[in-house]
């Protein structure tokens, strides 16, 4: 099984990759084997090509602290997982 864990650097993304053991891809803007910036799409869109349907899921619990700018927040909370569906959605119709 392969689970994509983002935010997966600290907090309840790195205790999901515990639990989740080799099961787990981490996924964070650094310290895990994926780096990605959660609010660049270009960024989102090149790490979906490296799965193209070999996940099982995704936990998407990545987050920013609430004294980061409204837009950055929607981005990583919002976007980052509609992006990651769209791009999903690419691979399935290739």
């Amino acid at each position: 099984m392969a689970i994509l864990v983002t935010g997966a650097a600290s907090g309840i993304g790195a205790a999901l990759m515990t639990l989740l053991g080799n099961d787990a891809i981490g996924l964070d803007r650094a310290g895990v084997q994926i780096d990605c910036d959660l609010t660049d799409p270009t960024a989102i869109a090149r790490v979906a090509e490296c799965f193209s349907g070999s996940l099982d899921g995704i936990a998407h619990v990545a987050g920013l602290p609430g004294t980061h700018d409204p837009a950055s927040i929607l981005a990583v909370k919002c976007s980052a997982t509609i992006w990651m569906r769209v791009c999903d959605d690419q691979d399935e119709s290739r």
